[in-house]
Protein backbone atom coordinates (compact mmCIF):
# COMPACT_ATOMS: atom_id res chain seq x y z
CA UNK A 1 0.00 0.00 0.00
CA UNK A 2 1.04 3.03 -0.81
CA UNK A 3 1.23 5.00 2.94
CA UNK A 4 4.29 6.53 3.85
CA UNK A 5 5.29 7.98 7.56
CA UNK A 6 5.19 11.62 7.80
CA UNK A 7 7.05 13.87 10.24
CA UNK A 8 3.98 14.14 12.44
CA UNK A 9 3.63 10.70 12.93
CA UNK A 10 7.66 9.78 13.43
CA UNK A 11 7.52 11.91 16.17
CA UNK A 12 3.88 10.62 17.53
CA UNK A 13 4.16 9.28 21.72
CA UNK A 14 1.89 6.77 19.90
CA UNK A 15 4.18 5.25 17.18
CA UNK A 16 6.77 5.07 20.32
CA UNK A 17 5.40 2.00 21.54
CA UNK A 18 5.45 -1.41 20.62
CA UNK A 19 3.45 -3.23 18.35
CA UNK A 20 1.92 -5.52 20.95
CA UNK A 21 0.77 -2.85 23.01
CA UNK A 22 -0.49 -0.95 19.22
CA UNK A 23 -2.09 -4.18 18.30
CA UNK A 24 -4.32 -3.68 21.45
CA UNK A 25 -5.83 -0.33 20.97
CA UNK A 26 -6.17 -0.90 17.56
CA UNK A 27 -8.12 -3.79 18.15
CA UNK A 28 -10.26 -2.06 21.42
CA UNK A 29 -10.97 1.04 18.54
CA UNK A 30 -11.95 -1.56 16.14
CA UNK A 31 -13.83 -3.34 18.49
CA UNK A 32 -18.21 -4.11 18.90
CA UNK A 33 -18.20 -1.95 22.12
CA UNK A 34 -21.60 -0.45 20.97
CA UNK A 35 -23.78 -3.51 18.93
CA UNK A 36 -26.59 -2.71 21.61
CA UNK A 37 -27.19 0.76 20.91
CA UNK A 38 -25.75 0.75 16.93
CA UNK A 39 -26.31 -2.51 14.53
CA UNK A 40 -24.34 -0.52 11.63
CA UNK A 41 -21.52 -3.34 12.23
CA UNK A 42 -20.22 -1.94 8.85
CA UNK A 43 -18.62 0.85 10.71
CA UNK A 44 -16.12 -1.47 12.37
CA UNK A 45 -14.51 -2.66 8.78
CA UNK A 46 -14.70 1.39 7.58
CA UNK A 47 -12.84 2.17 11.07
CA UNK A 48 -10.66 -0.67 10.30
CA UNK A 49 -10.25 0.56 6.28
CA UNK A 50 -9.44 4.31 7.71
CA UNK A 51 -6.57 3.17 10.22
CA UNK A 52 -4.86 1.22 6.61
CA UNK A 53 -4.60 4.72 5.74
CA UNK A 54 -2.94 6.47 8.98
CA UNK A 55 0.68 5.55 7.76
CA UNK A 56 3.18 2.68 7.00
CA UNK A 57 3.21 1.14 10.65
CA UNK A 58 -0.17 1.88 11.90
CA UNK A 59 -1.57 0.21 8.02
CA UNK A 60 0.82 -2.77 8.76
CA UNK A 61 -0.82 -3.78 11.99
CA UNK A 62 -4.55 -2.68 11.19
CA UNK A 63 -4.79 -4.71 7.87
CA UNK A 64 -4.70 -7.88 9.03
CA UNK A 65 -7.48 -6.39 11.18
CA UNK A 66 -9.71 -5.85 8.29
CA UNK A 67 -9.87 -9.53 7.77
CA UNK A 68 -10.30 -10.41 11.52
CA UNK A 69 -14.02 -10.56 11.74
CA UNK A 70 -15.67 -11.46 8.05
CA UNK A 71 -19.51 -10.70 8.96
CA UNK A 72 -22.15 -11.42 6.40
CA UNK A 73 -24.95 -10.05 8.43
CA UNK A 74 -23.20 -6.73 7.74
CA UNK A 75 -24.51 -4.05 5.12
CA UNK A 76 -21.37 -4.29 3.74
CA UNK A 77 -21.41 -8.00 2.39
CA UNK A 78 -25.14 -8.61 2.87
CA UNK A 79 -25.55 -12.39 2.33
CA UNK A 80 -24.14 -15.57 1.46
CA UNK A 81 -26.07 -17.12 -0.67
CA UNK A 82 -26.92 -15.96 -3.01
CA UNK A 83 -23.35 -14.38 -2.54
CA UNK A 84 -23.16 -10.65 -2.53
CA UNK A 85 -20.93 -8.53 -5.30
CA UNK A 86 -18.68 -7.78 -2.20
CA UNK A 87 -18.88 -11.37 -0.95
CA UNK A 88 -17.38 -12.01 -4.66
CA UNK A 89 -14.70 -9.16 -4.42
CA UNK A 90 -13.71 -11.07 -0.67
CA UNK A 91 -13.48 -14.56 -2.20
CA UNK A 92 -11.00 -12.68 -5.27
CA UNK A 93 -9.04 -11.37 -2.12
CA UNK A 94 -8.48 -14.47 -0.67
CA UNK A 95 -7.61 -16.50 -3.67
CA UNK A 96 -5.05 -13.73 -4.54
CA UNK A 97 -3.68 -13.96 -1.62
CA UNK A 98 -4.61 -16.91 1.09
CA UNK A 99 -2.45 -15.25 3.99
CA UNK A 100 -5.07 -13.14 4.09
CA UNK A 101 -8.12 -15.63 5.02
CA UNK A 102 -5.86 -16.86 7.94
CA UNK A 103 -6.68 -13.77 9.45
CA UNK A 104 -9.92 -14.29 10.41
CA UNK A 105 -10.88 -15.26 13.56
CA UNK A 106 -14.51 -14.56 13.63
CA UNK A 107 -16.53 -15.41 10.73
CA UNK A 108 -20.78 -14.79 10.83
CA UNK A 109 -22.84 -16.70 8.22
CA UNK A 110 -26.48 -15.33 7.36
CA UNK A 111 -28.58 -16.48 4.46
CA UNK A 112 -31.95 -15.08 4.09
CA UNK A 113 -34.99 -17.44 3.57
CA UNK A 114 -34.68 -18.92 0.10
CA UNK A 115 -37.36 -19.72 -1.89
CA UNK A 116 -38.09 -23.09 -3.02
CA UNK A 117 -38.31 -21.78 -6.69
CA UNK A 118 -34.80 -20.81 -5.84
CA UNK A 119 -32.78 -23.86 -4.60
CA UNK A 120 -34.78 -25.68 -7.34
CA UNK A 121 -32.87 -28.56 -8.98
CA UNK A 122 -29.68 -28.51 -8.46
CA UNK A 123 -28.73 -30.38 -11.14
CA UNK A 124 -30.86 -28.23 -13.14
CA UNK A 125 -29.52 -24.94 -12.72
CA UNK A 126 -26.08 -23.69 -12.90
CA UNK A 127 -26.24 -20.61 -11.65
CA UNK A 128 -27.36 -21.74 -8.31
CA UNK A 129 -24.85 -24.85 -8.12
CA UNK A 130 -21.98 -22.56 -8.96
CA UNK A 131 -23.59 -19.84 -5.94
CA UNK A 132 -22.83 -22.82 -3.34
CA UNK A 133 -19.29 -23.67 -5.10
CA UNK A 134 -18.22 -20.06 -4.69
CA UNK A 135 -19.66 -19.95 -1.03
CA UNK A 136 -17.65 -22.87 0.11
CA UNK A 137 -14.81 -22.12 -1.84
CA UNK A 138 -15.07 -18.85 0.35
CA UNK A 139 -15.70 -20.45 3.97
CA UNK A 140 -12.99 -23.11 2.81
CA UNK A 141 -10.00 -20.34 2.92
CA UNK A 142 -10.56 -19.26 6.65
CA UNK A 143 -8.99 -21.65 8.08
CA UNK A 144 -8.74 -20.18 11.32
CA UNK A 145 -11.98 -19.00 12.78
CA UNK A 146 -12.09 -19.34 16.42
CA UNK A 147 -16.03 -18.28 16.76
CA UNK A 148 -18.13 -19.50 13.93
CA UNK A 149 -22.09 -18.01 14.14
CA UNK A 150 -24.26 -19.59 11.48
CA UNK A 151 -28.16 -17.70 11.73
CA UNK A 152 -31.15 -18.87 9.32
CA UNK A 153 -29.17 -21.27 6.90
CA UNK A 154 -29.69 -24.90 7.45
CA UNK A 155 -33.65 -25.38 7.32
CA UNK A 156 -32.84 -24.13 3.34
CA UNK A 157 -31.61 -27.71 1.71
CA UNK A 158 -28.86 -29.99 1.85
CA UNK A 159 -27.18 -27.91 0.09
CA UNK A 160 -26.45 -25.52 2.71
CA UNK A 161 -25.49 -28.42 5.30
CA UNK A 162 -22.94 -29.64 2.69
CA UNK A 163 -21.47 -26.22 2.54
CA UNK A 164 -21.53 -25.60 6.42
CA UNK A 165 -20.01 -29.21 6.74
CA UNK A 166 -16.87 -28.53 4.21
CA UNK A 167 -16.67 -25.41 6.33
CA UNK A 168 -16.45 -27.33 9.42
CA UNK A 169 -14.11 -29.80 8.54
CA UNK A 170 -11.67 -27.09 7.47
CA UNK A 171 -11.75 -24.81 10.28
CA UNK A 172 -10.40 -27.05 13.17
CA UNK A 173 -9.65 -23.76 15.56
CA UNK A 174 -13.20 -23.28 16.55
CA UNK A 175 -14.11 -22.80 20.07
CA UNK A 176 -17.45 -20.86 19.97
CA UNK A 177 -19.90 -21.93 17.66
CA UNK A 178 -23.09 -20.79 17.10
CA UNK A 179 -26.46 -22.45 15.09
CA UNK A 180 -29.42 -20.80 14.94
CA UNK A 181 -32.54 -20.99 12.73
CA UNK A 182 -36.30 -19.93 12.79
CA UNK A 183 -37.64 -23.19 11.50
CA UNK A 184 -37.19 -26.88 11.43
CA UNK A 185 -34.78 -28.75 13.15
CA UNK A 186 -31.02 -28.78 13.77
CA UNK A 187 -30.12 -32.38 14.47
CA UNK A 188 -26.67 -32.85 16.78
CA UNK A 189 -25.57 -35.86 14.06
CA UNK A 190 -25.10 -33.50 11.75
CA UNK A 191 -23.06 -30.95 13.35
CA UNK A 192 -20.74 -33.65 15.10
CA UNK A 193 -20.22 -36.41 12.25
CA UNK A 194 -17.38 -37.44 12.14
CA UNK A 195 -16.75 -36.64 15.75
CA UNK A 196 -13.24 -35.27 15.70
CA UNK A 197 -14.85 -32.20 13.74
CA UNK A 198 -14.65 -29.69 16.02
CA UNK A 199 -11.22 -30.60 18.50
CA UNK A 200 -11.00 -27.40 19.98
CA UNK A 201 -14.52 -26.56 21.12
CA UNK A 202 -15.50 -25.00 24.29
CA UNK A 203 -18.53 -23.03 24.02
CA UNK A 204 -21.86 -24.73 21.88
CA UNK A 205 -24.81 -22.17 21.74
CA UNK A 206 -27.58 -23.81 19.47
CA UNK A 207 -30.97 -21.59 19.02
CA UNK A 208 -33.66 -23.26 17.99
CA UNK A 209 -35.28 -27.43 17.87
CA UNK A 210 -32.18 -29.60 18.44
CA UNK A 211 -33.41 -32.62 17.34
CA UNK A 212 -32.20 -36.13 17.17
CA UNK A 213 -32.17 -38.79 14.64
CA UNK A 214 -31.56 -41.37 16.32
CA UNK A 215 -33.33 -43.03 18.45
CA UNK A 216 -31.09 -44.20 21.05
CA UNK A 217 -29.05 -41.16 21.52
CA UNK A 218 -26.57 -43.70 23.54
CA UNK A 219 -26.03 -45.88 20.53
CA UNK A 220 -24.91 -43.19 17.99
CA UNK A 221 -21.09 -42.39 16.73
CA UNK A 222 -21.01 -38.81 17.60
CA UNK A 223 -22.00 -39.75 21.32
CA UNK A 224 -19.60 -42.84 22.00
CA UNK A 225 -16.51 -40.85 20.27
CA UNK A 226 -14.36 -38.35 22.61
CA UNK A 227 -15.70 -34.99 23.17
CA UNK A 228 -13.38 -31.59 23.19
CA UNK A 229 -13.24 -30.41 26.78
CA UNK A 230 -16.77 -28.25 26.30
CA UNK A 231 -17.20 -26.13 29.30
CA UNK A 232 -20.13 -24.13 28.02
CA UNK A 233 -23.62 -25.51 26.69
CA UNK A 234 -26.42 -23.12 25.76
CA UNK A 235 -29.74 -24.75 24.55
CA UNK A 236 -32.55 -22.97 22.87
CA UNK A 237 -35.69 -24.51 22.20
CA UNK A 238 -34.95 -28.10 23.15
CA UNK A 239 -37.00 -30.53 21.34
CA UNK A 240 -36.29 -33.51 22.91
CA UNK A 241 -37.51 -35.38 26.25
CA UNK A 242 -36.32 -35.20 29.85
CA UNK A 243 -34.51 -38.47 28.51
CA UNK A 244 -33.04 -37.18 25.65
CA UNK A 245 -31.66 -34.44 27.24
CA UNK A 246 -30.30 -36.06 30.17
CA UNK A 247 -28.40 -37.80 27.94
CA UNK A 248 -26.79 -35.74 25.75
CA UNK A 249 -25.99 -33.72 29.03
CA UNK A 250 -23.89 -36.59 30.00
CA UNK A 251 -22.06 -36.29 26.78
CA UNK A 252 -19.90 -33.12 27.78
CA UNK A 253 -17.36 -33.84 30.05
CA UNK A 254 -17.27 -30.95 32.96
CA UNK A 255 -19.91 -28.18 31.92
CA UNK A 256 -19.17 -24.93 33.69
CA UNK A 257 -21.73 -22.80 32.06
CA UNK A 258 -25.01 -23.96 31.07
CA UNK A 259 -28.07 -22.11 30.10
CA UNK A 260 -31.31 -24.72 28.88
CA UNK A 261 -34.67 -23.27 27.27
CA UNK A 262 -37.30 -26.50 26.31
CA UNK A 263 -39.00 -26.40 23.53
CA UNK A 264 -42.06 -27.66 25.48
CA UNK A 265 -43.30 -27.40 29.09
CA UNK A 266 -42.53 -31.16 29.47
CA UNK A 267 -39.47 -30.64 32.00
CA UNK A 268 -40.13 -29.72 35.68
CA UNK A 269 -37.25 -28.15 38.13
CA UNK A 270 -37.03 -31.63 39.87
CA UNK A 271 -36.32 -33.46 36.36
CA UNK A 272 -33.83 -30.76 35.78
CA UNK A 273 -32.07 -31.59 39.43
CA UNK A 274 -30.97 -35.35 38.09
CA UNK A 275 -29.69 -34.09 34.49
CA UNK A 276 -27.82 -31.58 36.12
CA UNK A 277 -25.83 -34.28 38.57
CA UNK A 278 -23.26 -35.15 36.49
CA UNK A 279 -22.14 -31.36 36.77
CA UNK A 280 -22.52 -30.85 39.86
CA UNK A 281 -19.08 -30.68 40.98
CA UNK A 282 -17.95 -27.76 37.83
CA UNK A 283 -21.37 -25.88 37.30
CA UNK A 284 -20.45 -22.08 37.85
CA UNK A 285 -23.04 -20.63 35.91
CA UNK A 286 -27.38 -21.70 35.09
CA UNK A 287 -29.16 -20.43 33.42
CA UNK A 288 -33.11 -21.98 33.56
CA UNK A 289 -35.81 -21.37 31.00
CA UNK A 290 -39.08 -21.61 31.94
CA UNK A 291 -39.67 -26.02 32.78
CA UNK A 292 -43.60 -25.78 33.89
CA UNK A 293 -45.58 -24.92 36.64
CA UNK A 294 -45.66 -28.09 38.81
CA UNK A 295 -43.08 -30.42 40.70
CA UNK A 296 -41.09 -27.12 40.45
CA UNK A 297 -38.30 -27.62 43.46
CA UNK A 298 -34.57 -27.72 42.68
CA UNK A 299 -31.58 -27.60 45.07
CA UNK A 300 -28.81 -26.35 44.37
CA UNK A 301 -27.05 -26.96 47.90
CA UNK A 302 -24.81 -29.52 46.81
CA UNK A 303 -23.18 -27.16 43.68
CA UNK A 304 -20.01 -26.01 45.63
CA UNK A 305 -18.61 -23.45 42.30
CA UNK A 306 -22.27 -22.65 41.19
CA UNK A 307 -21.65 -18.51 41.47
CA UNK A 308 -24.42 -17.31 38.95
CA UNK A 309 -28.23 -18.73 38.72
CA UNK A 310 -30.79 -17.51 36.27
CA UNK A 311 -33.94 -18.16 37.65
CA UNK A 312 -37.41 -18.21 35.78
CA UNK A 313 -40.63 -15.97 37.60
CA UNK A 314 -42.70 -18.38 36.55
CA UNK A 315 -41.59 -21.36 38.74
CA UNK A 316 -41.36 -19.30 42.10
CA UNK A 317 -43.46 -16.28 41.53
CA UNK A 318 -45.45 -15.25 45.08
CA UNK A 319 -42.88 -18.57 46.70
CA UNK A 320 -39.30 -17.62 46.09
CA UNK A 321 -38.50 -16.98 49.25
CA UNK A 322 -40.00 -20.43 50.37
CA UNK A 323 -37.17 -21.69 48.42
CA UNK A 324 -34.47 -20.30 49.48
CA UNK A 325 -32.27 -22.80 51.46
CA UNK A 326 -32.81 -24.77 48.43
CA UNK A 327 -31.53 -22.35 46.37
CA UNK A 328 -28.50 -21.54 48.04
CA UNK A 329 -25.33 -22.44 46.36
CA UNK A 330 -22.37 -22.26 48.65
CA UNK A 331 -20.96 -20.32 46.48
CA UNK A 332 -23.94 -17.97 44.75
CA UNK A 333 -22.71 -14.35 44.08
CA UNK A 334 -25.08 -13.13 41.42
CA UNK A 335 -29.01 -13.93 40.96
CA UNK A 336 -31.18 -12.99 37.94
CA UNK A 337 -34.98 -13.02 38.44
CA UNK A 338 -36.50 -13.31 34.60
CA UNK A 339 -39.85 -12.49 33.68
CA UNK A 340 -40.48 -13.72 30.50
CA UNK A 341 -42.12 -12.26 27.46
CA UNK A 342 -43.22 -16.10 25.88
CA UNK A 343 -44.72 -16.77 29.96
CA UNK A 344 -47.04 -13.48 29.90
CA UNK A 345 -45.61 -12.02 32.59
CA UNK A 346 -45.12 -8.68 31.17
CA UNK A 347 -48.29 -7.07 32.11
CA UNK A 348 -48.11 -4.06 35.15
CA UNK A 349 -49.64 -6.28 37.29
CA UNK A 350 -46.72 -9.36 37.03
CA UNK A 351 -44.30 -7.52 39.31
CA UNK A 352 -46.48 -6.22 42.71
CA UNK A 353 -46.12 -6.13 46.22
CA UNK A 354 -46.25 -10.33 46.45
CA UNK A 355 -43.33 -10.37 43.96
CA UNK A 356 -41.34 -8.08 45.58
CA UNK A 357 -41.86 -9.57 49.22
CA UNK A 358 -40.99 -12.77 47.46
CA UNK A 359 -37.83 -11.68 46.08
CA UNK A 360 -36.98 -9.82 49.48
CA UNK A 361 -37.41 -13.17 51.41
CA UNK A 362 -34.94 -14.74 49.21
CA UNK A 363 -32.19 -12.28 49.49
CA UNK A 364 -32.42 -12.14 53.15
CA UNK A 365 -33.05 -16.46 53.23
CA UNK A 366 -30.00 -17.01 51.00
CA UNK A 367 -27.47 -14.50 52.97
CA UNK A 368 -28.82 -16.22 56.09
CA UNK A 369 -27.32 -19.66 54.76
CA UNK A 370 -24.37 -18.19 54.57
CA UNK A 371 -24.28 -17.57 50.49
CA UNK A 372 -21.90 -14.37 49.61
CA UNK A 373 -24.50 -13.00 47.33
CA UNK A 374 -23.70 -9.64 46.16
CA UNK A 375 -26.05 -9.24 43.24
CA UNK A 376 -29.24 -9.43 42.20
CA UNK A 377 -31.05 -8.29 38.78
CA UNK A 378 -34.59 -8.57 37.75
CA UNK A 379 -35.09 -8.79 34.13
CA UNK A 380 -38.64 -7.39 33.97
CA UNK A 381 -39.45 -5.81 29.89
CA UNK A 382 -42.80 -4.46 30.69
CA UNK A 383 -45.84 -3.71 28.29
CA UNK A 384 -48.31 -0.66 28.96
CA UNK A 385 -50.95 -2.83 30.05
CA UNK A 386 -53.19 -5.08 32.65
CA UNK A 387 -53.08 -8.62 31.56
CA UNK A 388 -55.70 -9.03 33.99
CA UNK A 389 -59.48 -8.80 33.60
CA UNK A 390 -61.58 -6.90 35.88
CA UNK A 391 -64.64 -7.00 37.68
CA UNK A 392 -67.88 -5.17 37.13
CA UNK A 393 -67.84 -2.94 40.14
CA UNK A 394 -65.78 -0.05 38.86
CA UNK A 395 -65.66 2.07 41.71
CA UNK A 396 -64.64 -0.23 44.51
CA UNK A 397 -62.49 -2.48 42.15
CA UNK A 398 -60.80 1.33 41.65
CA UNK A 399 -60.42 1.88 45.37
CA UNK A 400 -58.66 -1.60 45.88
CA UNK A 401 -56.61 -1.51 43.05
CA UNK A 402 -55.24 2.06 44.43
CA UNK A 403 -54.49 0.52 47.39
CA UNK A 404 -53.08 -2.66 46.11
CA UNK A 405 -51.38 -1.73 42.86
CA UNK A 406 -48.50 1.07 41.80
CA UNK A 407 -46.44 1.85 39.34
CA UNK A 408 -43.91 -1.55 39.49
CA UNK A 409 -40.47 -0.08 39.31
CA UNK A 410 -41.62 1.93 42.60
CA UNK A 411 -41.26 -1.78 44.29
CA UNK A 412 -38.04 -2.24 42.86
CA UNK A 413 -36.61 1.55 44.02
CA UNK A 414 -37.39 0.23 47.28
CA UNK A 415 -35.70 -2.90 47.05
CA UNK A 416 -32.79 -1.26 45.71
CA UNK A 417 -32.83 0.43 49.17
CA UNK A 418 -33.28 -2.37 51.32
CA UNK A 419 -30.69 -4.52 49.55
CA UNK A 420 -28.12 -1.89 49.79
CA UNK A 421 -28.21 -2.12 53.68
CA UNK A 422 -27.55 -5.48 53.33
CA UNK A 423 -25.02 -5.48 51.02
CA UNK A 424 -26.54 -6.51 47.62
CA UNK A 425 -26.46 -4.59 44.89
CA UNK A 426 -30.06 -4.66 42.97
CA UNK A 427 -30.17 -3.78 39.01
CA UNK A 428 -33.56 -3.32 36.86
CA UNK A 429 -33.15 -0.71 34.29
CA UNK A 430 -32.35 -1.26 30.96
CA UNK A 431 -28.68 -0.43 30.21
CA UNK A 432 -26.67 2.21 28.45
CA UNK A 433 -29.53 4.37 29.91
CA UNK A 434 -32.36 3.67 27.93
CA UNK A 435 -36.17 4.57 28.86
CA UNK A 436 -37.78 1.89 30.77
CA UNK A 437 -40.44 -0.28 28.84
CA UNK A 438 -43.56 1.97 30.61
CA UNK A 439 -43.25 5.17 31.89
CA UNK A 440 -44.97 6.53 35.01
CA UNK A 441 -47.38 8.62 32.94
CA UNK A 442 -48.43 5.50 30.67
CA UNK A 443 -49.01 3.33 33.60
CA UNK A 444 -51.57 6.38 35.13
CA UNK A 445 -53.25 6.30 32.05
CA UNK A 446 -53.13 2.67 31.54
CA UNK A 447 -54.77 1.82 35.22
CA UNK A 448 -57.14 4.75 34.63
CA UNK A 449 -58.23 3.16 31.32
CA UNK A 450 -58.72 -0.11 33.12
CA UNK A 451 -60.61 0.25 35.49
CA UNK A 452 -62.73 2.77 33.78
CA UNK A 453 -64.36 0.04 31.90
CA UNK A 454 -62.13 0.43 28.58
CA UNK A 455 -59.62 -2.43 29.48
CA UNK A 456 -59.89 -6.03 29.80
CA UNK A 457 -63.50 -6.90 31.25
CA UNK A 458 -64.87 -10.24 33.18
CA UNK A 459 -67.48 -12.11 31.25
CA UNK A 460 -68.57 -12.38 34.76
Amino acid sequence: MNVFPTPESVDSSLLRLPNELLLEILTLAIGRKNTQLDNDRSKDHWTAWSLTQVCKRISEIAYPLLYRNIDFMSPTLCSLLPISTAGNQLSHSLYANPSLGAMCKELVIWIPPIEDKWIGNMGDNDYQLCEYVAATDLLTKLPNVQNLESCNAVENSDHVWRMLEAAFDNMPRITDLTISQDYGSIFIERLFTPATRFPALRRLHIVGCLAFSSSNIADAAWFQAPLAPLTALNIHDFAGSPSDFATFLSWPQALSDLTFHPDKATFTLSDFQAILAPHQSTLKKLYVGDLGRTNNRLDLTDFPKLGTLNFPALAHRETLGDHARLLAAPALRSFSWHFGVDQGLNGLEAFQQPEADALRAFVKGVLACGCPLRRVEIWFLGKAEFSIPIAKDRDAVEKMMRAIMRYPWDWMDELRDDFEKLGVLLTYDPPFGEPRSVTREQYEEEFQRWTSGNGGESES
